[in-house]
C-alpha cells in the first residue's frame, strides 16, 4: 500500500468513527510512525508503506477511532514554539492560552516573578520562561502527575524554571509575585458529562470549575492579593460567557480589568492589578 493509499484508508476510518478534522488526525498519526513532518509526507505519496510502519498505523488509527486525544496518542503538542511531552491525566495545552501568556509578558518587569498556578504540562510558565530569559518562574500543582511531567518538559526544553506541588497557594506560602497567571478549571460541572468525548478523556481535576465554574477564579481573587507585590498582576484564562462574572470577582481587591480575545475572537484572558 502506498503513503497516500493508507492516508485515505486513516481518513475514511476516522471520518466514519465521527472524528473530527479526521484527514489531519489521520496524517498527523501517520507523519508520527514514519517519523516526518505531515506536509512532507505529500512529497513521498507515492512510495510504499512498510507492513510493519502500516500495522503501526492501523493500531494509532484505531486508538484515535476510539475518541482517545491525538495529543495523547502522539505524546506531545506544540506551544509557542516550544514541543511539550502530554500524557494522559494531565491537561493537554491549547492555542487560545497563548493570549494568557502575551498579557503576562507585557506586565511583567524586566528581571520579574511569575508565578503559575495549576500549571499541568508546564506550558504557561515555560513559554514565559522561554520568551523571557530574566523571568524567574515558579509553577505549581495539586496533581503530582503534572508536577512530574512539568519538570520533565522543563529538562526537554532546557528551560530553568521551579516547579512545586501543593494545593494553590499552599507551596508558595509567605512569598510575593510581580505576576501571578492560571489557567484554572472552568467548566461547570454539569456541563462535564456533554463535552467532546475527547476532552472528557483528560483530568476532570482540571477541568471542573464546581457548580458555576467559578469556584477556582473566587480562590484566585480571595488569595492573590497575599502573593503580589505591590501593583503585582493576576492574568486568568477565561472559560465560554465568563468574562463579565469574573470581571466582578475582580473589582472588589483590582482595578483596571481588561479582557482579551483569543485568536477566534472569544474572550479569553482577563488581566488585573492590585489596587
Amino acid at each position: 500500500m502506498t503513503i497516500r493509499a493508507a492516508l485515505q484508508q486513516g481518513e475514511a476510518a476516522l471520518a466514519a468513527a465521527g472524528v473530527p478534522s479526521a484527514g489531519h488526525d489521520a496524517g498527523e498519526l501517520l507523519a508520527h510512525v514514519l517519523g516526518e513532518q505531515r506536509l512532507h509526507l505529500l512529497l513521498r505519496c507515492q512510495e510504499k508503506l512498510p507492513l510493519a510502519s502500516y500495522d503501526n498505523y492501523q493500531r494509532l488509527i484505531a486508538r484515535r477511532a476510539a475518541r482517545e486525544p491525538l495529543q495523547y496518542i502522539v505524546g506531545s503538542q506544540e506551544f509557542m514554539g516550544l514541543t511539550l511531552a502530554v500524557r494522559p491525566g494531565v491537561l493537554i495545552p491549547r492555542e487560545d492560552t497563548a493570549v494568557v501568556v502575551q498579557q503576562a509578558l507585557h506586565r511583567l518587569p524586566h528581571g520579574g516573578t511569575v508565578l503559575d498556578v495549576g500549571t499541568g504540562s508546564g506550558a504557561i510558565a515555560l513559554a514565559i520562561k522561554h520568551l523571557r530569559p530574566d523571568a524567574q518562574v515558579t509553577a505549581v500543582d495539586i496533581s503530582p502527575h503534572a508536577v512530574a511531567l512539568a519538570s520533565d518538559n522543563a529538562r526537554a526544553c532546557g528551560l530553568d524554571i521551579e516547579i512545586l506541588q501543593g494545593d494553590g497557594f499552599a507551596p508558595v506560602h509567605g512569598r510575593r509575585f510581580d505576576v501571578i497567571v492560571s489557567n484554572p478549571p472552568y467548566i461547570p460541572s454539569r456541563e462535564l458529562p456533554h463535552l467532546q468525548q475527547e476532552v472528557q478523556d483528560e483530568p476532570a481535576l482540571a477541568l471542573d470549575g464546581g457548580a458555576d465554574g467559578l469556584d477556582f477564579y473566587r480562590r484566585l481573587f480571595g488569595q492573590a492579593p497575599q502573593h503580589l507585590k505591590p501593583a503585582g498582576h493576576l492574568v486568568v484564562e477565561l472559560g465560554d460567557h465568563q468574562a463579565q462574572d469574573v470581571k466582578t470577582l475582580a473589582g472588589q481587591d483590582f482595578y483596571g480589568v481588561l479582557v482579551y480575545d483569543d485568536l477566534a475572537g472569544l474572550p479569553r484572558a482577563l488581566a488585573a492589578q492590585l489596587r
